[in-house]
């Protein structure tokens, strides 16, 4: 891992709160071999965790997302009322659109499928010590996918156009350009290139 991003900061408090104990533990291991870890608490529901904030502040928090008691949307609510400077890492076996897209509405720091590497872990925790979002290529699709649909744009299936990006496919090999689309779409410039895209 490139730790030079992380060599000014001071160490970093972290909680890992999953209702399984082998993954849980295993996260805990994990993060502590990181030299700018100072610690890492662990909890197994929600309502832990808030106890837990309660006697101390967390920087990075990892939250599973179906808990016992009060699960991870509900502790997200919480988190991002009570503690708006701790980032959370949403680590879950669950790749549901809106659920996702929800989550970074929130503004939670990354959003990991617990089929994720190592590698991956290491780059999603670099990203979010350094004040970014961190969202792999696959579920960065699916936020997309997740806003578009929440401004009315007919969302394709993998692999597949919507009628709308047909048509417009059609336009461009018309040699159309966005602005002509727009015009005979009834459609704004933006909303063009975004499906062009």
């Amino acid at each position: 891992m490139n730790l030079n991003v992380l060599k000014n900061f001071e160490k970093l408090s972290v909680l890992a709160v999953d209702d399984h104990p082998l993954q849980c533990n295993g996260l805990q291991d994990f993060v502590m071999k990181f030299d700018f870890v100072a610690n890492c608490d662990k909890a197994y529901n929600g309502i832990d965790a808030i106890n837990l904030f309660s006697k101390q502040h967390y920087d990075i928090v990892f939250v599973d997302v179906e808990m016992p008691d009060m699960d991870g949307m509900e502790l997200t609510r919480i988190l991002r009322r009570d503690h708006k400077s701790t980032k959370i890492i949403i680590m879950t076996g669950y790749e549901k659109q809106d659920d996702i897209g929800v989550f970074f509405d929130m503004g939670v720091s990354a959003y990991l499928l617990k089929c994720y590497t190592e590698v991956e872990l290491e780059k999603a925790i670099e990203v979010v010590v350094s004040g970014e979002q961190y969202l792999s290529e696959y579920i960065r699709e699916i936020y997309d996918n997740y806003k578009l649909k929440k401004k009315g744009i007919e969302v394709k299936e993998k692999g597949e156009l919507t009628k709308m990006e047909t048509k417009i496919v059609t336009l461009m090999c018309k040699q159309l350009t966005s602005e002509q689309i727009s015009y005979r779409m009834g459609l704004s410039k933006s909303t063009i290139d975004t499906h062009r895209k």
